[in-house]
């Protein structure tokens, strides 16, 4: 549970909603391989491989994501691929 809004796991797994910022936190065992799996990862690493994200396709794919994203005001999802947008354009460190 989100000791600041109080947020469960069973919240975010129903509604893929958090409700704070320091959820990312506060749930990261039951976040983090819901992401691994939506980007199609079979397990965590401390950082991206660069060479899973070396292709420019990838990038415009994800840059297409995040405008239907924003578009469409699903903004912690457009977040997350901001994130891994990022990521890629820092040669996934």
């Amino acid at each position: 549970m989100c000791s600041v809004c109080g947020c469960t796991s069973s919240q975010f797994l129903e509604t893929g909603f958090l409700g704070c910022s320091e959820c990312y936190k506060n749930l990261s065992e039951v976040i983090e391989p819901v992401i691994f799996r939506m980007f199609g990862l079979n397990e965590h690493t401390s950082s991206f491989s660069k060479n899973f994200f070396d292709d420019e396709p990838r990038l415009s794919e994800l840059q297409e994501k995040l405008k239907k994203a924003v578009i469409e005001e699903n903004y912690e999802y457009a977040s997350l691929l901001k994130k891994e947008i990022d990521c890629i354009k820092q040669g996934g460190e």
